[in-house]
């Protein structure tokens, strides 16, 4: 018991010795606050039981080590700092497959017409019917035709799917279409099928982005749809249709873009060498004195297009002037007359010519054709409008597109349809021609029904969709982007 009582009273003595020479280490503060450590840390003990021979072998650095220490280590960290921005200003960046595409998902088509998305769009498909719709569409179009075929047998090709109403990728910016959609917004900036270039599919081509394809992927362009527009036959013949311009239809569209595209569309004009006489490639155009092109306004910006052909076909009808005398109405005035067979009568206020009728109302199809001339005005996107109307017997006015759908590119003013500026400012004129050519008209009524029934019936359709894919239908290639 005795040797065990003095083994204690070593380890005790020890533990003093040990605690007294960690005391001894640290500098205590005049003030008596909590010392501070020579070495940045505290070594405090809660066990009285280790052993001196720790203690012994321990030796704790002094501030001027530390101090060089950490000098060092900064001076590494600034080094890879300086070398990680370097690399990042200097080196090229990394090579991405599918660079960014806002509006744009990347689809790979195979030759089975299989659809799948290789990478999707920035945000959310805008319309996702139309990514359905591109599947079914290409199985109509394997199912008749057979494999697609791609360019060195491939068996697989990557496309660009805009679901927007006007595709492109990645938005609009700018006054003028070279600043709101170049070439890499749209369809990239390089070759064919490169894997920064793919081509861009959408349901219409924008003005401004006229390297897309457009397929008919949208509800109304699709079988179900198109057969609906040839269930409805047009009862009337020419000689029963009223004399006047129609349109009615949503109220739609977008009028902080009215002056985009009314600048656009006038620079178009004025590269083609069109003024309104004929020096376009068509009819010469006079303005007549049974129209008063005064309550027009070209300029006005404050309406979308739609709105305007509403508001000219009030002011129309409210103020169509009377340019002879009263007295000299005589046998002029005739209620049973034409206006096409008497455009220098003039007309008392209560039997003036009605030329335009216009509104935001649905009307039924059937009212709609009655009339000579149809009008077809752009709204969001492309003028549903207008497939039925070449479908009718009447005269299509066709406004100028800021969208067009697969078919329009095969169209020919002036055989299947009336040009009208954007800004509809010849409008007018253009209704008057077409009274004053009847004849004319009542032929172009018949191209356009001929060729809708060209182009909208589903076989066609799939041949269509079966070249365009495969990059055998020439006119649309990037050749003319």
């Amino acid at each position: 018991m005795r040797m065990m009582k003095d083994e204690k009273m070593h380890n005790s003595c020890a533990t003093q010795n040990a605690t007294d020479q960690i005391d001894s280490s640290l500098k205590i503060d005049a003030t008596g606050q909590r010392p501070v450590p020579l070495n940045n840390f505290v070594v405090r003990s809660y066990s009285l039981n280790f052993q001196t021979s720790w203690l012994e072998s321990m030796r704790l650095p002094s501030s001027r080590c530390i101090k060089f220490s950490l000098a060092i280590v900064l001076v590494l960290v600034l080094c890879e700092v300086i070398l990680i921005h370097n690399y990042l200003l200097l080196a090229p960046p990394p090579e991405d497959d599918f660079p960014s595409r806002k509006y744009c998902s990347v689809v790979k088509i195979s030759r089975n017409g299989k659809v799948s998305v290789e990478k999707p769009s920035d945000v959310p498909m805008i319309h996702p019917e139309v990514f359905k719709n591109l599947q079914k569409r290409l199985q109509y179009a394997v199912r008749e035709f057979g494999p697609l075929h791609f360019e060195n047998d491939s068996p697989s090709l990557l496309f660009d799917l805009s679901t927007v109403d006007l595709p492109h990728c990645n938005g609009f910016k700018g006054n003028t279409c070279d600043e709101m959609l170049p070439r890499e917004k749209c369809c990239g900036k390089d070759g064919y099928y490169s894997t920064r270039t793919l081509p861009l599919i959408g349901q219409s081509r924008h003005v401004c982005c006229n390297c897309s394809m457009p397929l008919p992927l949208q509800t109304n362009q699709m079988p179900k749809s198109l057969h609906g527009i040839f269930k409805f036959h047009d009862p009337y013949r020419w000689e029963e249709k009223k004399s006047v311009a129609v349109w009615h239809g949503s109220n739609t569209g977008y009028r902080g873009n009215a002056m985009f595209y009314t600048n656009h569309f006038r620079a178009v004009a004025r590269q083609q060498g069109y003024d309104g006489d004929g020096d376009g490639g068509g009819p010469s155009i006079k303005s007549t004195n049974s129209i008063n092109a005064s309550i027009w306004w070209p300029t006005d910006i404050k309406m979308t297009p739609r709105q305007k052909i509403v508001d000219m076909a009030m002011k129309l009808n409210e103020t169509m002037p009377v340019a002879m005398p009263k007295h000299q109405w005589g046998s002029n005035d005739d209620s049973n007359a034409s206006p096409a067979h008497c455009r220098n009568c003039s007309y008392p206020p209560h039997r003036r010519p009605l030329l335009l009728e216009a509104s935001m109302e649905k009307v039924p199809w059937e009212k709609m054709v009655q009339h000579k001339y149809i009008v077809a005005v752009s709204g969001n996107s492309y003028a549903s409008l207008l497939k039925p109307a070449l479908l009718s017997k009447s005269c299509v006015l066709r406004q100028d597109a800021i969208a067009t759908e697969w078919y329009e590119l095969f169209m020919q003013e002036w055989v299947h349809y009336v040009p009208v500026l954007y800004d509809l400012s010849d409008l007018l004129e253009k209704i008057q021609w077409a009274m004053d050519h009847d004849e004319e008209c009542k032929s172009i009524g018949e191209n356009g029904r001929a060729f809708a029934l060209r182009y909208f019936n589903d076989s066609a359709i799939n041949e269509f969709v079966h070249k365009a894919i495969s990059n055998t239908l020439e006119t649309y290639r990037w050749d003319d982007a």
